[in-house]
């Protein structure tokens, strides 16, 4: 435990294993050691895949703009003491990371009835995404971006006749396992310049999530 509440806001693999053999723990235990010029290197590589990759779905902010308050260590956290089996991927945005103001202390002082904080360290799940990138949506399996796509109350509804067509029959359960929150490109070109994952392919497997925690 500790003094400050912190909340990040990013992408994890909801299944994630100990020493998981999917992740290239190496990087991610030494990411706190990432200098500006790790961050000048990253931006270099964006812009030069913005030229010459085809089909990059969306835009990486990350090419034009460095927030100052921008902290590299909010691309790649990882907490072993508190979040064993949890790696967060940022997504470079700096108000999507904070710890708490005196409001938010005393509010969680106030709850307290046995002495005990109010707020616990806890991953949750963010299954229709967050703003800048709620509605966007993909296939699970292999990335592909679905549009028109919106999901209300839990039901997904089909902008386009061919898609309408090709996921109509499939009952709302089983859509909600083919059909994620879409990756947003930073993200993934933060799996891939940095070489979190093993297989670049298992980028796909992250989840949009709220995680909360002491320090």
């Amino acid at each position: 435990m500790g003094i400050r509440i912190h909340k990040e806001i990013g992408w994890v693999i909801t299944d994630l294993k100990k020493n998981d053999p999917r992740v290239n723990w190496e990087v991610v235990k030494t990411f706190w050691s990432k200098t500006e010029k790790d961050l000048k290197d990253f931006q270099n590589w964006i812009k030069e895949q913005d030229k010459t990759v085809k089909g990059r779905h969306g835009m990486n902010h990350l090419s034009y703009k460095i927030d100052e308050d921008l902290r590299l260590s909010s691309f790649v956290f990882y907490d072993e003491e508190r979040f064993k089996k949890t790696i967060l991927i940022g997504d470079g945005w700096a108000n999507h990371t904070r710890w708490d103001d005196d409001i938010d202390y005393i509010e969680d002082y106030l709850k307290r009835g046995n002495g005990k904080k109010q707020m616990g360290d806890s991953i949750r799940i963010l299954k229709d995404g967050y703003y800048p990138y709620q509605q966007f949506w993909m296939f699970a399996e292999t990335g592909e971006y679905l549009y028109p796509v919106q999901r209300c109350d839990g039901v997904f509804y089909f902008g386009s006749e061919k898609l309408n067509k090709r996921f109509k029959d499939i009952p709302q359960e089983e859509l909600n396992r083919l059909i994620v929150p879409q990756i947003p490109l930073v993200v993934s070109d933060i799996c891939e310049f940095f070489d979190v994952f093993i297989d670049k392919k298992t980028k796909l497997q992250l989840r949009p999530a709220l995680a909360t925690y002491w320090s």
